[in-house]
């Protein structure tokens, strides 16, 4: 997709994209495994590995996670009180990529405004974006479901530019999942930027460009502050 005007605005993804949810979660199930007690029934790596694969890349909400690992492991707590362990604790783990800060204060030192667009449920996402303390470094934000609308469908991308001022040619979006962030930025006709977090993945359809790591963003010839 070619982009003739000047960018003037970057979006991104939070979860896989700003946020290292992969390694938040083991954080925090290693966590819970230990604060709740549950070495007498089941050893840290087997919970931990179990929690991690039901999750499915935060596919699955945490109540159909828990509904399983009760049913497969005899523990003296619920379901419900394990998810209710989960919201309220799993986002004070949250932590970034390294070098997210950095490239954000760079691009907005280069004068292009910031926003992101998430799936999720609004207060939890809030939540995990005041710890990982870059909120002040964002224009906008849009949840989904405070929005009533999830990525891919191109009504949030075309919210998210409405509400920063600016056409589908003078942004780009920037995010991991190749359904949801990849596809969706296609269909809103922006220019898509993949964060490929695992190195033998193909590039997606859609994709304009592919990266490693954060840092490189910044040397993107739309984002070097040169145009």
């Amino acid at each position: 997709m070619s982009h003739s005007l000047q960018i003037k605005a970057a979006l991104f993804d939070l979860d896989g994209t700003l946020h290292d949810r992969a390694s938040s979660l083991a954080h925090f199930a290693t966590e819970q495994h230990n604060r709740l007690k549950l070495a007498p029934f089941v050893c840290s790596n087997i919970w931990v590995n179990r929690f991690i694969k039901l999750d499915a890349d935060g596919q699955v909400w945490k109540d159909k996670v828990y509904q399983v690992i009760t049913s497969e492991i005899n523990i003296p707590l619920s379901w419900q009180a394990l998810l209710a362990d989960y919201e309220k604790n799993f986002p004070l783990f949250a932590r970034l990529y390294p070098g997210a800060v950095e490239m954000l204060s760079t691009l907005r030192e280069r004068g292009f405004t910031l926003g992101m667009i998430t799936n999720g449920r609004s207060a939890f996402q809030q939540s995990v974006i005041k710890t990982l303390g870059i909120a002040a470094l964002f224009e906008v934000f849009l949840i989904s479901e405070a929005e009533g609308v999830r990525k891919p469908e191109a009504e949030i991308f075309l919210r998210a530019l409405k509400r920063l001022g600016v056409t589908q040619k003078e942004a780009i979006f920037v995010g991991d999942s190749p359904s949801a962030d990849i596809a969706g930025a296609g269909n809103a006709g922006i220019y898509a930027v993949w964060k490929r977090n695992r190195p033998t993945l193909p590039a997606p359809d859609n994709c304009d460009h592919a990266i490693a790591c954060l840092s490189e963003l910044c040397a993107l010839p739309q984002l070097d502050g040169k145009n």
